[in-house]
């Protein structure tokens, strides 16, 4: 009993659990039953948004290049328009200094942190804007997946084709972002808009709900484990005990087991069994002593019968009931 007591007092030890086999697998069952459908409905709510957040910053993006692209192009046409009424040629110093001044203006569709915009030529040479550290200035060549298909589009005749579908590339600074372009004409010279966003900065959000989601799977996973622990320990506490009463009672010895308090099913069986055992333990003690009677009773038929001196008589039924009810000590 007294290697029973801690067991006892810590609700949550699993030694008794994991000590038999009935309690592992109980405790395995609990444990899938509950994370399995947790863990998948965590995978698809975060699958879910994450595609969503990746279709908005699709369309943001697609959005942000057309506004961006439309007041580029209108400067440009009344640029030129304004040059040939005046009869001279446009000052493509004056053009790139002024679109890149509205390059850095804010957008009225703000497609999200990290967002950067920049204009090229038909080389990729960086014309106005920033991006990856290069400043104009520096006629930087932009090497990115995004400014070649521009160039690949452009020597195939379809420079003018609308914009492709926002993807995934390595943008100048070398970190992954998402952009697109579109095509814009100062008179005959042809440049692309390309608008791209940090996939990082972009899908912030998702991170932060992928960190939450962990967060909120590990507290329930230790919230399962606990409750599983109790609800397995309930089950198993009264079959433990159940098997050592029966153990006790096969090898003759005292049982001195808990008191069964459950009122389940589990404990009803036991408490029947302690009643069987208690009833068999009386019936013993019974059989014992009518053996005992039965057997004084046959000596004593063999002290006094037959023909005696009432003397010798009265000395057999004084020395058998010394002996029965044990006189000697008495005395």
């Amino acid at each position: 009993m007294q290697n029973n007591i801690p067991e006892r007092l810590l609700p949550f030890n699993l030694d008794l659990i994991f000590r038999h086999r009935l309690g592992r697998n109980l405790l395995l069952l609990f444990l899938g039953l509950a994370v399995i459908p947790m863990a998948v409905v965590s995978v698809i709510s975060y699958q879910t948004a994450y595609q969503r957040i990746e279709q908005d910053v699709r369309l943001n993006i697609r959005i942000a290049a057309e506004l961006k692209s439309s007041q580029i192009q209108a400067f440009f046409d009344d640029w030129m328009a304004a040059a040939q009424m005046q009869n001279r040629e446009a000052a493509t110093g004056d053009v790139y200094r002024i679109v890149s001044q509205m390059l850095e203006a804010p957008i009225a569709t703000d497609p999200g942190p990290g967002y950067q915009v920049y204009l090229l030529d038909a080389d990729r040479t960086l014309i106005a804007g920033t991006t990856g550290g290069q400043d104009p200035k520096n006629m930087a060549t932009v090497d990115t997946a995004q400014a070649q298909l521009w160039q690949k589009r452009q020597a195939e005749g379809m420079g003018d084709s609308p914009m492709p579908d926002p993807f995934v590339y390595a943008g100048p600074s070398g970190h992954p972002v998402m952009g697109t372009h579109t095509p814009i004409r100062l008179g005959d010279i042809p440049y692309a808009l390309i608008l791209e966003i940090d996939m990082a900065a972009a899908f912030g959000a998702i991170h932060r709900l992928r960190l939450v989601i962990f967060s909120v799977v590990i507290l329930a996973v230790a919230g399962v484990i606990a409750v599983s622990a109790v609800m397995v320990r309930r089950i198993i506490e009264p079959i433990h005990d159940l098997s050592q009463r029966l153990s006790a009672a096969a090898t003759d010895q005292s049982d001195h087991g808990r008191q069964v308090t459950e009122k389940d099913e589990l404990g009803q069986l036991a408490q029947a069994v302690d009643a069987v055992l208690h009833h068999t333990k009386m019936v013993e003690e019974q059989f014992d002593t009518q053996s005992q009677f039965i057997a004084g009773l046959s000596r004593l038929h063999r002290l006094i019968g037959g023909e005696h001196k009432l003397g010798e008589l009265c000395l057999n039924a004084l020395e058998f009931l010394s002996e029965t009810l044990d006189l000697c000590q008495a005395d």
